[in-house]
């Protein structure tokens, strides 16, 4: 698994105790051809994609922009989809 990481500091430059930001980067590549973000309205989702499993038949989908930002009921329960669709 590929990480990211890199050290937050003030703006004034002084290192008080910076923090750990991660960020995963694994999934870069990846399309979801015929999703949308419901949200921001990137298309295709590039990606992980978010499904939410609570709303009728599906249809909320997000990028992890919006995802992150909660950009949604965050009461939902969401699947995370790391490759695209496959059809058939």
């Amino acid at each position: 698994m590929d990480f990211l990481f890199y050290w937050v500091y003030s703006l004034w430059g002084i290192v008080a105790s910076p923090d750990l930001v991660l960020f995963i980067t694994i999934n870069a590549g990846v399309k979801h051809e015929g999703l949308a973000c419901t949200a921001c309205k990137q298309t295709p989702i590039l990606g992980t994609c978010w499904s939410c499993l609570d709303c009728e038949d599906h249809e909320v989908n997000l990028c992890t922009s919006c995802y992150m930002a909660d950009e949604h009921d965050i009461q939902h329960v969401f699947q995370r989809k790391d490759s695209p669709r496959v059809p058939g």
